[in-house]
């Protein structure tokens, strides 16, 4: 998979693409296992370095521990509702305000709904300026994109 990934970032190498995989096999029933993903991961970010440099990458779960030894701790408990997400930006927007948002935004209640409006402002804006935020434009929306100012609030959010 993380080869044909790689195929994909280097064809057409000026042209911006989006890219949307969801592996869940490798550790869907037993997290133990996620460190067999570690070194072809790795390999593919060492490779991938220039490709994705100029790049958003997100990482991400739909949710954590189930089963097994660690669903019944407190924290997988806790990560069971709140799910594994990282996310690496361009290195042009990493000494900007819209970053520190981001990064202040990291500490705040998040949803995966939170990631839909994320992205639209990644699609709408070029230059990552991000002055047209999507959630100020849809009424009654229940998500906040990562680099609004905007309250994170679990009414805001609909999270109740």
């Amino acid at each position: 998979m993380l080869d044909h990934l790689t195929l994909f970032l280097n064809a057409y190498q000026d042209t911006p693409k989006f890219s949307f995989i969801w592996n869940a096999e490798l550790a869907h029933d037993d997290s133990q296992v996620l460190y067999k993903a570690d070194l072809a991961i790795y390999n593919f970010l060492v490779k991938n370095k220039n490709s994705l440099s100029n790049s958003f990458l997100f990482f991400f779960g739909d949710h954590g521990p189930r089963y097994g030894k660690e669903a019944s701790t407190w924290l997988g408990a806790k990560e069971r509702n709140n799910p594994f997400l990282y996310i690496t930006v361009p290195y042009s927007v990493r000494k900007t305000a819209l970053y520190q948002q981001l990064r202040r935004n990291s500490e705040e209640l998040v949803t995966h709904h939170d990631l839909y409006a994320t992205l639209l402002d990644i699609l709408r804006v070029s230059d990552y300026t991000f002055l047209y935020l999507v959630v100020d434009k849809l009424p009654n929306a229940c998500f906040s994109s990562l680099f609004s100012e905007e309250q994170r609030t679990l009414g805001m959010l609909h999270v109740f």
